[in-house]
């Protein structure tokens, strides 16, 4: 198609409303004349169509079945975490919190879970963010914890409770900032995300704190890991198995 066909359908994708599933269909139908239908252009609007709840996960998995590709995986992760059901959003919300994942994945199963149309269904995993804060940061790989601090923040749900529970958050891990600003915990402050030295007027955004913060943790070997529950050998994704390059040699090898 040319620019302005393929540009409406992309805005329309974007910010159609769930009333207009019809319409969407019919695009990924390829029945607007002209409009060359690309795989990506197939997932942009199979993902559309999932986050207002017209199209199955069954269905995805098909679209998955015509486009297996790495691109094609990722784009179906998307679209999975996009559905607006309590059942999606928990698993998505699981496969953030306890499952190992490439970055790619994550990121992607990220931009499904948050999704601007589900600001309602979203409210639940609200007080599980903050709950689960110290926990990822403590356990979990930098780039885990950091892509949960930073992508799981509700920031979609936009009220003064987000904003208070941000405020306490902050001000029940004061000590940590006071530490990290080299202040006195009682000329710290917490208010609008942030902690204030009133003396120095320096300040620390939570996930700031969060970045600079070490959480120590000592193992018990053997007992600590004796209840680390490993994943059978079946439900690797990579070992074993030829899979196309992630990266160009150059920046893999340095040259």
């Amino acid at each position: 198609g040319d620019d302005f066909q393929l540009q409406f359908t992309r805005i329309f994708a974007s910010l159609a409303l769930p009333s207009q599933a019809t319409e969407l269909k019919s695009l990924l139908d390829g029945k607007l004349s002209g409009l060359t239908l690309d795989l990506d252009m197939r997932w942009l609007l199979t993902t559309a169509l999932a986050e207002r709840g017209a199209l199955s996960k069954n269905e995805l998995d098909a679209e998955l079945a015509r486009d297996n590709s790495l691109a094609g995986q990722l784009s179906h992760a998307l679209a999975v975490a996009a559905l607006p059901t309590i059942e999606a959003k928990e698993a998505a919300w699981h496969k953030l919190t306890k499952e190992e994942m490439t970055s790619a994945f994550r990121e992607k199963t990220h931009l499904g879970f948050m999704r601007t149309t589900q600001r309602k269904l979203l409210a639940k995993w609200i007080n599980p963010y903050f709950e689960n804060l110290l926990e990822m940061w403590g356990k979990k790989s930098y780039d885990i914890s950091s892509s949960y601090v930073e992508l799981c923040y509700p920031s979609l749900q936009i009220s003064q409770a987000v904003v208070d529970q941000t405020n306490n958050w902050i001000a029940n891990n004061k000590d940590a900032a006071a530490g990290l600003l080299g202040a006195s915990p009682g000329n710290c402050t917490a208010s609008n995300s942030r902690v204030t030295d009133s003396v120095s007027g320096k300040s620390l955004s939570y996930g700031e704190i969060l970045q600079k913060a070490k959480i120590d943790r000592q193992f018990s070997y053997p007992n600590d890991f004796k209840s680390i529950e490993l994943k059978p050998r079946g439900s690797y994704k990579v070992i074993g198995k030829s899979i196309p390059s992630l990266d160009i040699p150059a920046k893999v090898n340095g040259s």
